[in-house]
């Protein structure tokens, strides 16, 4: 009798299984909730466009966010932030850059990060906004560290259309520890063009390695469960793991951040919309020039404090904060095209 129970209870458990499955999402089909499509920039490079569909309808949605990442991001990252969007009904695109995820690369070593001018990276945002799903549509931009500056750079320069911005820790300085500021510039500098070493990476830099990418060592983010799951790189295929800068990338990003702050002043014609989070103790970019962007760009500036970089993988407080205040923006938004419609 004991045996007889017990197989009725296994039946009915594996019977409730099945039943149970029909309602779940497989562990297999996380990615298809991307399609991914290539765009070619002015300069004929492929860049590679990831698009959300897990929510079909949102494809149907004339508010398109475009995700610029910061210099290291993978597919599970791309899928934490193009969720948080979709809830607000964004069609999502998420960008890579070139020489980054599924892009085309510029030098030998796929984890390399280079390029030799950030107006490149202008021609891959505009290459997106160019393309047949988002041309002609309202654009609202977020974009992570390296991808904030970018963002700052299009704006500036009046390169796109664009309604809102969310900039998560803007690149608009680095935090170049070990090597002090006054040195960095002048070291890079000799390195790229006396040296000729473009193309090798920067000091402290070098290739993903599992057992040396570890949290105890992480300068982003104080969640070591959302490290773990969405900024440590576990891709298989490492072609995907970009890992470090080149010199030629730390030359270029130094160029960009002086030459956007030599000229910055208010920004009066601008109807962009924007937002700007810091992250009170960042360890990977400077910020001391954040408020001073903010006030010339009219931006809504808010400091999160003991925030190391990744606002979106801090502590849950940190969390909280940054995404109740994006919605509260966004909303407002809303609210004001309302109003004047």
């Amino acid at each position: 009798m004991k045996a007889l129970g017990f197989f009725v209870k296994f039946f009915l458990v594996f019977c409730w299984g099945i039943w149970a499955s029909q309602f779940s999402v497989p562990e297999t089909s996380k990615q298809q909730e991307f399609t991914y499509s290539n765009v070619k920039t002015a300069d004929n490079i492929t860049v590679s466009v990831a698009r959300y569909c897990g929510v079909g309808r949102h494809h149907e949605s004339p508010k398109k966010m475009i995700i610029l990442p910061g210099k290291t991001c993978n597919d599970a990252w791309k899928k934490f932030i193009a969720l948080k969007f979709v809830s607000h009904g964004f069609d999502v695109f998420v960008l890579d850059f070139r020489g980054q995820g599924r892009s085309q690369r510029l030098v030998p070593n796929p984890q390399m990060i280079h390029v030799d001018n950030f107006n490149d990276y202008l021609l891959d945002l505009e290459a997106l906004v160019s393309s047949k799903p988002i041309k002609g549509m309202p654009i609202y931009l977020y974009g992570h560290s390296m991808g904030g500056l970018v963002a700052l750079l299009a704006l500036k320069k009046s390169k796109i259309n664009c309604t809102a911005a969310i900039l998560e820790a803007p690149m608009i300085g680095i935090n170049t520890s070990p090597v002090p500021s006054f040195l960095a510039h002048p070291l890079a500098w000799f390195t790229v063009k006396v040296l000729k070493k473009a193309k090798d990476y920067c000091i402290t830099q070098s290739d993903y390695n599992p057992k040396k990418n570890v949290f105890s060592d992480n300068k982003c983010s104080h969640s070591e469960e959302l490290y773990n799951q969405f900024i440590h790189l576990q891709e298989r295929d490492k072609t995907m793991v970009p890992r470090g800068p080149s010199w030629g990338w730390i030359f270029a990003s130094f160029r960009a951040i002086r030459e956007f702050l030599k000229d910055l002043k208010p920004q009066d014609t601008l109807k962009t919309k924007i937002f700007i989070g810091t992250a009170g103790d960042d360890r990977v970019v400077d910020t001391a020039h954040n408020e001073k962007v903010a006030l010339s760009f009219h931006a809504i500036h808010k400091v999160y404090a003991g925030a190391w970089h990744s606002l979106q993988h801090d502590s849950k407080i940190t969390r909280e904060a940054f995404f109740n205040d994006i919605a509260e923006f966004l909303n407002n938004l809303d609210r004001f095209a309302k109003n004047t419609s």
